[in-house]
Order: C-alpha cells, then sequence, then structure tokens
C-alpha cells in the first residue's frame, strides 16, 4: 500500500503522473470541442458553472468561515515553527512577509494561472490516500495500475493546482530534489502525446518552456495550499486531555439555536485541534520543517 508518510515510491509517482496528464488534457479536450460551459451557461443563465475552488463559494458565510479556518491553520503552523524553533527566524519573517492572507494567495493563483494558461478539471485532492494501486501478484512493491478516488473536490482550474498539490503532499524531498524536472517533462509530454491522440491541438503559447515556467511563477499558491495539508493529511489526533474530557466538551460546545450558523461553525473550526495534531506528531513537524526550506531554496518567499 501506498506510503503517505515516506511518499510515493518513483513507480508510483510516475504512474500517477502518466493518468493525471491524460484525464487533465482529456478533460480540456472534452469541455473545449463539446462547447459544455457555453451550452450550460446558456441553459442556466450563470456566468461561473464549474467550481473554480473548494474555497471559492459565493455566499458571504461560507467565504468568511473558510477564510477564518484555513488561513488560522497556515498559522498555527507558522506559530509551531516558531515555537520548536525547528527553522531560523529570519525565514520565519520572510515567510510571514510572503503572505498575509494565504487562501487569498492560493485563490489569486488558480485565476492568475487560469487567465495567463487554462483550465481543467482537477481531482482537487489528490495525494496518497486517495489513490488506489494494483501491484504485481509476484512483486508487491511493483505498481501495475492505479485508480483515483474521492472525487468531492473535484473542480475547474489550473493543472498548476493540482501539480503543486500532488507532488508536495505525496512525494519526499530528497525525491523531488533529484526527480523534479523529470517529472514535469514527464507530465508535460504525456499531456501533449494525449492531445495528439485525441486530435485536438495544444493550447495555445502552452510549449514546454510556458508549463516550465508556469510551475514555479504560480509555486506560492502550491506552498500556501501544501503547509495548510499536513496537519490533516501526517497530524496525530490530541488525546483526551489535550482535547478536554467529554463532560467539559460537552459545556463548551454551543447547543443548537443559541449561536447563528456562522458563530456555530467558527466556533468549532477556532478550538486549535489542528495545531495539536501537527504538534503531537513528529512526522507533521518534520514536513513543515522540510517544506519551508524547499520553497525557501526555491525562491518562493522572495518578495519585491
Amino acid at each position: 500500500m501506498a506510503d503517505k508518510i515516506g511518499g510515493l515510491t518513483s513507480e508510483e509517482t510516475f504512474m500517477v503522473l502518466e493518468k493525471l496528464a491524460k484525464f487533465h488534457a482529456a478533460s480540456y479536450v472534452y469541455l473545449e470541442k463539446a462547447q459544455v460551459l457555453k451550452k450550460a451557461k446558456e441553459e442556466t443563465n450563470k456566468e461561473d458553472i464549474l467550481t473554480v475552488h473548494v474555497f471559492a463559494k459565493s455566499d458571504g458565510v461560507v467565504d468568511g468561515v473558510h477564510t477564518i479556518f484555513m488561513n488560522g491553520i497556515y498559522f498555527d503552523m507558522i506559530d509551531i515553527l516558531k515555537e520548536k524553533k525547528i527553522v531560523e527566524e529570519g525565514l520565519i519573517e520572510k515567510i510571514l512577509k510572503f503572505s498575509k492572507d494565504p487562501l487569498e494567495t492560493i485563490l489569486k493563483g488558480s485565476r492568475l494561472s487560469a487567465e495567463k494558461y487554462f483550465n481543467v478539471v482537477n481531482h482537487g485532492d489528490l495525494w496518497v490516500n486517495n489513490f488506489l494501486f494494483k501491484y504485481d501478484e509476484n512483486d508487491v512493491t511493483k505498481p501495475i495500475d492505479v485508480r483515483f478516488i474521492d472525487f468531492q473536490q473535484c473542480r475547474y482550474s489550473s493543472v498548476f493546482d493540482e501539480l503543486h498539490y500532488f507532488l508536495y503532499t505525496s512525494t519526499s524531498v530528497q525525491f523531488r530534489k533529484e526527480n523534479l524536472a523529470k517529472c514535469l517533462h514527464f507530465y508535460y509530454d504525456t499531456f501533449t502525446t494525449m492531445l495528439n491522440v485525441l486530435n485536438y491541438p495544444l493550447p495555445n503559447g502552452f510549449t514546454e518552456e510556458a508549463f516550465n515556467s508556469g510551475y514555479y511563477e504560480f509555486l506560492n499558491a502550491g506552498f500556501c495550499y501544501a503547509l495548510m495539508a499536513v496537519p490533516f493529511q501526517v497530524g496525530a489526533p490530541p488525546t483526551p486531555n489535550e482535547g478536554g474530557n467529554e463532560e467539559t466538551q460537552a459545556k463548551s460546545s454551543p447547543q443548537p439555536g443559541e449561536k447563528s450558523l456562522r458563530e456555530l461553525i467558527l466556533s468549532v473550526f477556532q478550538s486549535g485541534p489542528l495545531k495539536q495534531a501537527a504538534l503531537n506528531s513528529s512526522i507533521a513537524i518534520n514536513r513543515l520543517r522540510e517544506l519551508c526550506l524547499e520553497m525557501d531554496n526555491l525562491g518562493v518567499f522572495n518578495i519585491e
């Protein structure tokens, strides 16, 4: 079974990239050739038919809640960097200056990459736990096929959104150091080959050079999302003492009807269990450290 702690093997990673590139290319052709969006807009009289991001909802309550929730997680992770002193203070200062509103950094990256390039249908939560691998009967370490599962966050957005999230949540820092260029070339080559098979032209200006440039240009959004994912993916659940006993929790928990929906949701989101989950996990703490150091080496936090 794929390892969410150590990351995917090289064979598993390239197998996912192959399926992903074909999925993205096929969705691009389908949406463009069948004029799905145009027809849907005409039928519904709505401008935005497909969700461009799971957090980009239009009603104020959800937007406000997601902003507080996701930004809260991001800054909780930064607090852990400070408390554990796992990176230098100078780097923490750079990260804090780099983005005051990380959720907006993510959404802005999606918007700008769509305007500059194009959108495809993304899985939306493409990481180790959402892959089902089939292995060779005679060699259980050799993958022969893979399926993506859990499409609850499926959306219409940039290929870079998906690639950043996948690579920085599902592979090790050492693997990326040695193989990132190969991964990008392999994805691009598979994407273009699939378009040829479908007899459809490459998006205008989408050369391999442009693709590589776009990957690094929007890596700031990829960092924010990957950082927020750490406590969900490799955090350890709080102990009963850390979470409070059942009686204390019951007394502090808002009862239905006592608060508005917004206040009810925020009271749950602001309770801090995700920060504690990350603090409880040496794996999570190490991943935070590695992610920040790697992004710093790539110049992500260098702002003009």
